[in-house]
């Protein structure tokens, strides 16, 4: 294909598939790409990864979405074939991509190359197939190396574990033994510690101390203690650690098992996978992601439609979150172009405001008294003298059977009439914006007592419980404000009219 007249602005991309290879022949190559095409490079990225693993890394993922972007032109590699090595037919969706987005591929081998021309789709198709079909050879050859290196008793997986070296066939030692693993001389990142005792102490923490993984790591890291790739370490890191049963001295290679130096006692190392197994049990059934307002009554003030939960994606860095639920599914459209909001940022900010009016009496009882106060009060004259004349009335059959002056079943059966009827009367006292009066504050305090006390709870698990004892909470989001309404339950007075529930009215106008 003839070269394009205008210059290219290009990522290039250089990928081996493990250590033991070097980018130094894609170099040239990229090199060649510059000068036959002109092209302009925005970037550079240099991969060590199998070809079937390309699409799920993260720089991968970033420059796909940079190629999405106009000032981006095209991609410039060696060959197709290092772009990935198609493992299915979900694999061959990447040169659509290409396609609906009129970008280019400029390869050493073909050219520059139009997925979305016939010829360019054609180019690209072949060398899939291609890759697909080496890659499936190489599988065959190393199957069969494999098998027979098992047969003869000795292991060919050359990625050792963290402490430990694998010495392969063309390394053999000064006794001339190959394909073993053995421990690895090298000390740790810190002077005078061994990598055998940074295993014995992870286990240790774990087991002996009932250490977290997540403490773990941090504990790695404030030691300044390396990983074994010279980085930090993370906690999939340690729980590959943990479940390795190379430390006990049984290397696993399919159903072939081999003998290695150990490092870790088998009661130790089974301690840690119950340790695991009861974790697992204990969460089964959990959801992946707990949303600390869903279920409640939390919409989008712009159009009072539901919020919805929204899952994250770390291929395209987006938290979770909380998004207005007014969509047409077919088609798929928004009907509300409320923004977004993050799950971490909402959740704190209206959790807070909850826990400081319900652990506050005086605050509380401020806040429903102008909450109250702020409501109309147009219509209530004709309910307060109903209220007025049900008690009297109510009061006056008590006095009676008190008395004797009145049948008993009677008096009771009037009595419990009335006292519907004033639930009733309060009730709409209520909803018109009549203030009603607010309990004593040491009635208030017993009731906060049985929702909240001690310090602000931090996850899902004890900040959950709280809200689902705030009767009525209504959150309403939009454009950085959240308004949040609930009551506290307190008992209702003895004597006299009373509302049984105040209000916890906040308005926080900061962007959560």
């Amino acid at each position: 294909m003839a070269a394009p007249m205008t210059r290219l602005n290009v990522i290039e991309m250089l990928r081996v598939s493990s250590d033991k290879q070097d980018v130094t022949r894609q170099e040239f190559d990229m090199e060649q790409n510059r000068e036959d095409h002109h092209l302009n490079v925005l970037r550079t990225i240099r991969l060590k990864i199998s070809g079937t693993l390309v699409m799920t890394h993260p720089e991968v993922q970033q420059m796909i979405a940079e190629l999405s972007r106009p000032g981006v032109d095209a991609i410039s590699i060696s060959s197709i074939d290092r772009l990935f090595r198609p493992k299915d037919y979900e694999s061959l969706k990447m040169f659509d991509f290409f396609a609906r987005n009129g970008k280019l591929i400029v390869s050493t081998k073909d050219g520059v190359v139009d997925p979305a021309s016939d010829k360019g789709w054609d180019i690209c198709i072949g060398a899939a197939q291609r890759a697909g079909a080496e890659l499936r050879e190489l599988k065959r050859r190393t199957n069969g190396g494999r098998k027979k290196s098992h047969a003869r008793g000795l292991m060919c997986n050359g990625s050792a574990c963290y402490g430990m070296v694998y010495v392969s066939r063309y390394e053999r030692d000064a006794q001339g033994k190959a394909q073993y693993l053995k421990e690895d001389p090298v000390e740790s990142s810190i002077p005078g510690l061994s990598k055998r005792q940074v295993v014995i102490d992870v286990f240790s923490w774990r087991y002996f101390h009932k250490m977290h993984t997540y403490a773990i790591v941090k504990r790695l890291n404030a030691a300044g203690i390396r990983s074994a790739r010279g980085g930090l370490w993370s906690r999939q890191t340690v729980i590959q650690m943990l479940k390795n049963s190379s430390y006990i001295g049984q290397h696993h290679e399919g159903d072939s098992v081999f003998s290695c130096p150990k490092f870790i006692e088998m009661e130790v190392f089974q301690g840690v996978q119950e340790m695991f197994a009861e974790a697992k049990r204990h969460h089964n059934g959990r959801p992946t992601r707990q949303y600390l307002f869903s279920g409640l009554d939390f919409t989008c003030t712009r159009c009072g439609f539901r919020m919805i939960s929204q899952a994250g994606s770390k291929r395209r860095y987006v938290a979770p979150g909380y998004r207005c639920g007014n969509i047409e599914y077919k088609p798929h459209k928004r009907r509300c172009d409320a923004p977004r909001v993050q799950q971490a940022k909402v959740e704190t900010v209206g959790f807070s405001a909850i826990w400081r009016h319900i652990t506050q009496p005086e605050l509380l009882l401020a806040n429903a008294q102008a909450y109250y106060d702020s409501l109309p009060k147009h219509g209530t004259a004709k309910l307060e003298l109903e209220l007025a004349d049900v008690t009297r009335r109510m009061e006056r059959t008590q006095r009676m059977v008190r008395m004797g002056a009145m049948d008993e079943d009677k008096g009771i059966t009037d009595i419990l009439t009335d006292k519907q009827r004033i639930t009733e009367i309060q009730g709409e006292l209520r909803a018109a914006g009549s203030v009603l009066t607010l309990p004593p504050l040491y009635a208030v305090e017993a009731a906060m007592r049985r929702i909240a006390e001690g310090p602000e709870p931090q996850t899902f698990a004890e900040r959950r419980p709280v809200l689902e004892k705030v009767v009525d909470l209504k959150v309403r989001y939009f454009e950085g404000t959240l308004d949040i309404e609930g009551k506290v339950p307190v008992p209702e007075p003895v004597q006299g009219s009373g509302s049984n529930r105040r209000n916890c009215n906040s308005s926080l106008c900061r962007d959560p």
